[in-house]
């Protein structure tokens, strides 16, 4: 699921930034919004399923506050650099391709 929340984030913000317009801007923060919203549950799910239950207290606060770290930055950026609509959306939809890709490496290279 983290996978396919990355691949599709990635795809529509490569469409998106290529055909840039206020419908598909809707269209991209719909999709953002449903894959952050998966790979957020599936994130939860792992942890729930990897760890012992007295380490999950601790992993979810410290996934949550550097998650809402990410957040701040992420909103932050744009303010600091200015970072053209059509332009930015696209590099923000190579770089989830790029995330995915190494997301698929690093479980094949930690798989047994």
């Amino acid at each position: 699921m983290l996978f396919a929340a990355l691949v599709t984030a990635g795809l529509a913000g490569l469409i998106v930034g290529r055909w840039f317009s206020l419908v598909t801007a809707g269209a991209l923060v719909f999709v953002f919004a449903v894959a952050s919203g998966a790979a957020k549950v599936a994130f939860d799910s792992i942890i729930q399923r990897e760890l012992p239950e007295g380490a999950r207290g601790w992993m979810f606060a410290r996934t949550e506050s550097t998650l809402q770290l990410a957040w701040v930055a992420g909103a932050a950026a744009p303010l600091l650099i200015p970072i053209p609509s059509g332009p930015g959306v696209f590099a923000a939809g190579v770089i989830a391709q790029v995330l995915a890709i190494l997301f698929i490496a690093g479980r094949r290279r930690a798989a047994p």
